[in-house]
């Protein structure tokens, strides 16, 4: 360790850890992606908000929505999801700007599980968000697309 002391404008001293993080395109995207996903969770969570949409938590309103399976994707993910109640159930992608780009699901389902596979070979690189709704709860997930 080493210990700085008063190296800044501000006076303040501190530790730095003697660690070194090689710095390479992996680490750079890695910590874009982690700064967009705290930005990405307060947009919802105003979204939702103003909206007054009330994000059900796994389990908790008979509603569980996976991650997609495989993230990120390239040519195509599977979304599985498990209603513990039959109801009517709305799955839809979203861009980051919240532009529906494709419903997935829009029936009356009865309780159990399901699995839904989103091809993906024509979608724009990027993040994406998968949102499933049912009468009583509303779920939504993270995808990035490669």
């Amino acid at each position: 360790m080493k210990i700085q002391l008063d190296s800044d404008s501000t006076m303040q001293g501190g530790i730095i850890p003697d660690i070194r993080v090689p710095i390479n395109d992996t680490v750079i995207d890695q910590l874009y992606i982690d700064s967009l996903d705290v930005e990405l969770k307060y947009a919802i969570g105003q979204l939702t908000s103003m909206l007054g949409i009330e994000d059900g938590h796994a389990g908790s309103t008979g509603l569980i929505l996976e991650q997609n399976q495989p993230n990120p994707a390239i040519s195509s993910t599977r979304i599985s999801y498990r209603l513990q109640q039959a109801d009517f159930v709305t799955l839809i992608v979203y861009d980051l700007c919240g532009k529906r780009i494709k419903t997935l699901v829009e029936a009356w389902q009865k309780a159990g599980s399901y699995a839904v596979t989103w091809q993906t070979e024509n979608i724009s690189p990027g993040i994406y968000f998968y949102r499933i709704q049912t009468g009583k709860a509303a779920i939504t997930r993270k995808c990035i697309v490669l």
